[in-house]
């Protein structure tokens, strides 16, 4: 597997391993914003729970210190706008930045596989680099061997990981976005007709769809109330919710809840149908996603919540949307 592949795996396992790392710092102190300020609380973290090099050797330690590693190199690409590479070279330890000169140690971390359990590739040889954006005349760090420089200076100010974010910081002119796309952030669906017809075909029909089911449909909180008593009238079962015979109801009630939502926030419609599992009805696929990209809910999928758990969590799920706005 090339670089880029190994790199690519690498990227991918990113997310759950940060989340796992922000439940290890929480009780420390530490929120894992992206900033100087992380990178240095995370330095005393990381001295107290690390006591010399070899501590980052234990297979019990692995998932923190690759978790370690993610983050730290997380923090300076969306600094930078960088990206993440995978050294498998001969001699990637000696050549990473910053410098290790113990030999023994640099051995080990050779012979050491850095990647994540049921890699693809096996386990493959080398390290993540941590690469800055084009431009900006900085070189690729180690989050692996910024770990070790920590540990081996023991700071009592700004160590190795926030003397780097300094650095490569003093080489930024535009501040980096608030989050990270896949792990704060959701990705953003690109335009779909399919949407888009749905999104007409229901507009239009919905004069016609209030006539079908009698109701005072006047978009306001409570008459989501009196939609999910619809809905749990008519398709009271997990069978019956799922069933297209009762397609006609769900389609103008899934786009009267998501209207709800779009206009109670800043939000829009958006089409996922990768999502979907196998039985489930294509109504799943359409989403409402709020324009700062952190919330995203599917109408379908909250009445069917509301079925499968006997709460009406469609209306405490508009509530807690709201307060956001």
């Amino acid at each position: 597997m090339d670089r880029q592949k190994l790199a690519d795996e690498w990227d991918d396992g990113i997310s759950p391993a940060v989340a796992g790392l922000a439940g290890l710092a929480e009780p420390y102190g530490v929120a894992l914003d992206y900033s100087a300020q992380s990178l240095r609380a995370l330095e005393h973290v990381i001295t107290t729970l690390f006591h010399q090099p070899e501590d980052f050797f234990t297979d019990d330690d692995r998932p923190v210190v690759r978790a370690l590693i993610a983050y730290i190199g997380l923090t300076l690409t969306h600094l930078t706008t960088g990206h993440w590479d995978w050294d498998n070279q001969p001699g990637f330890a000696e050549h990473a930045q910053p410098t290790l000169t113990d030999t023994a140690l640099l051995e080990r971390i050779t012979t050491t596989y850095w990647g994540w359990d049921h890699n693809p590739a096996g386990t493959p040889a080398g390290i993540p680099l941590a690469v800055p954006g084009d431009g900006l005349d900085l070189h690729p760090v180690s989050p692996l061997h910024l770990l070790f420089a920590t540990v081996i200076d023991k700071p009592t100010n700004a160590g190795p990981l926030a003397q780097t974010f300094t650095a490569w910081s003093q080489k930024v002119t535009t501040p980096p976005p608030p989050g990270v796309v896949g792990i704060d952030l959701l990705t953003s669906p690109p335009p779909s007709p399919v949407l888009d017809d749905w999104l007409a075909d229901r507009q239009r029909d919905f004069p016609q769809w209030a006539t079908r089911y009698p109701g005072n449909w006047d978009f306001t909180p409570e008459s989501i109330d009196r939609l999910t008593d619809l809905i749990h009238h008519h398709t009271p079962t997990l069978e019956a919710i799922n069933d297209p015979a009762n397609t006609d109801l769900l389609a103008g009630a899934c786009w009267y809840l998501g209207e709800m939502l779009r206009r109670s926030r800043p939000s829009r419609w958006v089409f996922r149908d990768y999502l979907t599992k196998p039985g489930d009805p294509d109504l799943a696929e359409y989403e409402v996603q709020s324009n700062d990209d952190r919330d995203v809910t599917s109408p379908f999928r909250l009445f069917r919540l509301g079925i499968t758990k006997g709460q009406p969590k469609a209306r405490g799920y508009y509530d807690r949307w709201a307060a956001k706005s």
